[in-house]
């Protein structure tokens, strides 16, 4: 059993070998804006596919797109250039069906697995969508990213740890398990810093945020590690299989909270009760992915702007431009990606980005973007 809560002991000197090289590279500025390429809709035709709510993306070895509907359900598979290609599956409880889509990856074989919660199990697809067969796996939560794969094939599920005696979930864990269900691991997540206070999500156009939280931040490196920081400073870590460890850290000051945006989140903390304080500036971060590259996607504060078009529209609206800060697995900046307003991050490979847009209605697309230097 694996114990993280050693990461977030950030002692200066403990540094992997390569820290002077991120230090060298840390302010370095390289931004990226994304041209789109093409866009999936929804199609109302009898032989075409139809979508409410793309929530799951896997890219397949050969760059066909394989595209998970939570509230349907459904899985739609197109080829590189956004093309409807099938639908594979379909909802039930036999062979190749699913009742949800909790996750949706790509293992290194080209195989396309499905973790579906209510039938409890993973169903395994070749690349071509044709069903191959199941494996029984009654665990995991009923939220977004709870599945992962790691490097070796392995299975990571999220879930919550119980505790009897008080009748509650005393800690968030992510389990490893074998692709035939056996128990390999447990990575034990840093509990938050918010755990004990009332709080509330905004679910924006661009991903849920707890607004100004400091809280431990992490997520799940396919090298069987966390990826882990407190994004009250700028420093995130993950160690390798060799007990060393990578530095992803930046050296920029933090955003500041405007005055006008400050009637914003009161109205928020009176409406849900919550205990949260407006702070003069902003955290660093609000979220860490790893995209199919195994490149570190920091999802960063920013200035907010004034907009009427973003979705939710509120009075008075105020909201950050989605910006990441991409860092190579090795540790090395790579550069800041700016995506467009209204859109979600949801994996990246080689040049290209995958996102959802929602528009100003609610109305959802799946856009395949190209990173752009500027």
């Amino acid at each position: 059993m694996r114990s993280i809560f050693s990461l977030l002991i950030l002692i200066p000197f403990l540094v992997h070998c390569s820290s002077d090289k991120n230090k060298e590279q840390s302010n370095t500025s390289r931004e990226f804006e994304v041209v789109e390429e093409f866009r999936i809709e929804s199609s109302l035709e009898a032989d075409q596919f139809y979508f409410v709510s793309p929530s799951n993306l896997t890219i397949g070895i050969d760059g066909s797109i394989f595209m998970g509907d939570a509230q349907l359900p459904t899985i739609s598979m197109f080829d590189a250039e956004g093309s409807f290609v099938k639908t594979i599956g379909k909802e039930g409880r036999g062979p190749g069906e699913y009742i949800t889509v909790g996750g949706l990856e790509t293992l290194p074989d080209g195989r396309i697995v499905l973790w579906d919660q209510r039938n409890g199990r993973v169903n395994f697809y070749s690349q071509d969508g044709e069903y191959i067969s199941s494996q029984a796996f009654a665990i995991g939560y009923y939220s977004e990213k709870v599945f992962e794969i790691g490097f070796n094939k392995n299975f990571f599920f999220k879930k919550g740890v119980f505790d009897p005696e008080k009748r509650e979930v005393k800690e968030t864990v992510w389990a490893e398990y074998s692709q035939t269900g056996e128990v390999l691991d447990t990575l034990f997540i840093p509990r938050e810093a918010w755990a004990d206070k009332r709080t509330y999500v905004v679910f924006s156009n661009s991903g849920n945020q707890y607004p100004f939280t400091e809280t431990n931040v992490t997520a799940v490196h396919p090298s069987g590690f966390l990826v882990t920081g407190y994004n009250g400073e700028y420093s995130i870590k993950r160690f390798n299989n060799d007990s060393s460890e990578v530095l992803y850290k930046r050296e920029i000051q933090k955003e500041k909270v405007k005055e006008e945006e400050i009637p914003q989140w009161k109205k928020f903390n009176r409406n849900f009760g919550a205990q949260v304080n407006i702070p003069d500036t902003k955290p660093y971060f609000k979220s860490i992915k790893v995209d199919a590259d195994r490149r570190i996607w920091v999802w960063r504060y920013v200035e907010a702007m004034q907009r009427s078009d973003v979705y939710p529209r509120l009075e008075n609206s105020w909201w950050e431009q989605p910006t990441f800060d991409v860092f190579l697995e090795s540790g090395e900046f790579y550069g800041t990606v700016k995506l467009p307003f209204n859109v979600k991050f949801k994996e990246a490979k080689g040049e290209n980005v995958w996102a959802i847009h929602t528009d100003e209605n609610g109305e959802k697309t799946v856009v395949q973007y190209k990173l752009s230097a500027l």
